[in-house]
């Protein structure tokens, strides 16, 4: 199961120039909140933890000397106190070993969230939806069904189930000629494939059940038979 995606990224110099900025604020960021919260445990015997070093970092920017540390994004830099947590949390629990230092030489990386980008004119259409739907209800262990594409849930009466022949677009409500009562396009449609959706989910039913069909479906509501 695909949970994330790599790709390499080819940085103009300015840009360049910000990455690298950012990965030495991180570091630095990092490493001067494990010395905080060790020395105030060896020192005072005392707990530090995400909550407090976030103040820390926020008093660190008012600084003179470390002013620069507003030039960079925020958001990598909490997600490197986020990660010092984990890294406590997982010394605690016996599941590593105490935090270290992080080193130039090492390299470094920022991590981003959704909250640091802004896309602009982006659009997403209802089709691309399916790929993240299906990967979450796997990933959540939901089922997650499909119906034929052409399913005719607009077409059919989620009363009776009959079917009209034909349904164009500018018929936004109708009256089913077979039972007489009356649709929403959009209504009726969900109700239909909520109900071939919980058919299949509990019996493997087929969602194009066989109905009788109709002449073409009109907008004009029809008078009922006395």
């Amino acid at each position: 199961m695909e949970k994330a995606y790599s790709y390499r990224f080819y940085p103009t110099p300015e840009q360049e120039s910000l990455l690298r900025r950012t990965l030495g604020c991180v570091r630095l960021v990092y490493n001067q909140a494990l010395h905080e919260r060790t020395q105030a445990w060896y020192e005072r015997q005392e707990r530090v933890g995400y909550s407090q070093t976030s103040s820390m970092l926020t008093n660190w920017k008012k600084q003179e000397d470390l002013d620069f540390l507003n030039q960079v994004s925020c958001v990598p830099l909490q997600q490197g106190l986020r990660h010092l947590q984990t890294a406590f949390t997982n010394f605690f629990v016996g599941r590593a070993k105490y935090p270290n230092f992080k080193k130039k030489h090492q390299g470094g990386s920022a991590e981003f969230t959704k909250s640091a980008f802004k896309f602009k004119n982006g659009q997403i259409y209802l089709a691309k939806c399916l790929e993240p739907l299906a990967y979450k209800c796997r990933w959540y262990g939901r089922n997650y069904i499909e119906i034929d594409r052409w399913f005719p849930s607009s077409k059919r009466c989620s009363n009776c189930g009959h079917i009209v022949e034909k349904m164009p677009l500018n018929i936004r409500e109708w009256d089913c000629p077979n039972c007489g009562t009356h649709h929403d396009r959009d209504l009726n449609a969900s109700k239909n494939i909520l109900a071939a959706g919980l058919a299949v989910s509990v019996c493997g039913a087929s969602v194009r059940p066989e109905q009788s069909k109709s002449v073409k479906a009109t907008a004009k509501k029809q008078k009922p038979k006395l």
